[in-house]
């Protein structure tokens, strides 16, 4: 009986093992690396490329039809999901749809892979992601907003400091509308982040003190180029009016 016993328990534990799912619990790992090309408006022109960090990419384990984990990729784009079991794997990254076909204008990069065997390490290389919203980089554009405050008449200085809460606006690339707002800190300090690099146009309104703006405000531009990847450009003071 107990012989018997014994061999049930190993009949059930082998088809335990032999119908087990895909999914966490193993000894393997897959690895890869995102790669983004940033494009102009209409994607005509590639403007740059890089591997791209604190970027989501997706697993979905066997036929499921949503995603089981999503890990954000490091410093260098690279990405790694460890301790997976035999089976079925598809890895997904999302980019923009460059017909502006789809809705959203997102398209998912796909990667199938199988893994069938124990300690088994996959590198599925680049997916390769495309992007033409200016808003995927390393770089950094950073500043401050000070104001002076006069009378009505503009001829006696009444306060002056930096001002917090302020507006700052970005333009990539000569669009015709900004493409990005920040208002500035408790010190008056503001910071673009993500930026790829290219042209940028910064600006903030000021109160006009001339009296000749029909509508009482100036807008004040700072113009500046990111030329390398990991940039930080510190900007001179906006110095408003009010």
């Amino acid at each position: 009986m107990k012989r018997l016993i014994s061999i049930l328990l190993g009949l059930s534990w082998l088809l335990f093992a032999c119908n087990q799912e895909p999914g966490i619990g193993g000894s393997s790992t897959i690895i890869g690396k995102i790669f983004l090309e940033v494009y102009n408006s209409d994607f005509s022109l590639l403007k740059d490329s890089y591997y791209l960090p604190d970027e989501y990419v997706y697993i979905i384990d066997g036929d499921n039809v949503t995603y089981r984990e999503r890990v954000k990729t490091n410093f260098d784009g690279t990405f790694e999901f460890p301790n997976l079991k035999k089976g079925h794997y598809t890895i997904f990254a999302y980019s923009m749809d460059s017909t502006r076909t789809l809705p959203g204008y997102n398209l998912a990069v796909i990667r199938e892979v199988d893994i069938d065997g124990n300690r088994q390490l996959v590198d599925l290389g680049d997916l390769t992601l495309q992007n033409n919203a200016g808003n995927k980089g390393t770089s950094r554009i950073r500043g401050k907003v000070y104001e002076i405050n006069y009378n009505s008449s503009f001829t006696t200085i009444l306060d002056e400091y930096y001002v917090p809460d302020f507006d700052v606006y970005i333009i990539y690339d000569n669009s015709v509308i900004y493409d990005d707002k920040v208002k500035t800190s408790f010190d008056g300090a503001y910071e673009f982040r993500d930026l790829p690099k290219g042209d940028y146009t910064l600006f903030v309104y000021s109160d006009d003190s001339t009296g000749q703006s029909p509508t009482g405000k100036i807008t004040l531009t700072k113009e500046v180029t990111i030329t390398e990847n990991g940039q930080t450009i510190a900007l001179p003071d906006f110095v408003v009016l009010n």
